[in-house]
């Protein structure tokens, strides 16, 4: 459900009618875009991008504004001229695990990592820029256990 706030404005204190500004608010905003890119990802919808993992041969797709948003080290990348409207982007030195995780910590704000994984995780996420997990990100949060 939305809200909407109005402004009455008369600039000068001109004669002319007052304009009214109206504050349209969508309240559930973030949660619902939250929810909305989960459901993209699930059902494999307007994937946009393709991951493949140099050392499997695995391809893995996503949305370019996802990982923009998300990493720093895919924004660039992805800003790039000439790259097309599908591009593929070779990863070495990632597992389809640890990028399994890293995506799920992009769409979903969270992921769950055993400790054995860890280590092994934030390296990727810093290889990667990943924002919130990444030590250079001004933005960057440590990860809670």
């Amino acid at each position: 459900m939305g809200s909407i706030s109005g402004n009455s404005t008369n600039p000068g204190g001109s004669l002319a009618p007052a304009e009214e500004e109206f504050c349209l608010r969508w309240n559930d905003f973030r949660d619902s875009i939250a929810s909305s890119l989960l459901e993209l990802r699930r059902d494999k919808e307007l994937l946009d991008v393709s991951l493949l993992l140099s050392d499997s041969d695995t391809l893995v797709s996503a949305h370019r504004v996802v990982l923009s948003a998300c990493s720093s080290f895919f924004r660039s990348l992805l800003l790039k001229k000439g790259l097309g409207p599908n591009p593929v982007i070779v990863l070495s030195d990632v597992s389809s695990e640890d990028l399994d995780s890293v995506l799920t910590f992009m769409y979903n704000g969270e992921v769950k990592v055993k400790q054995e994984d860890l280590n092994s995780f934030l390296g990727v996420a810093e290889k990667l820029r990943v924002r919130g997990l990444c030590q250079g990100d001004k933005r960057s949060s440590a990860p809670n256990k």
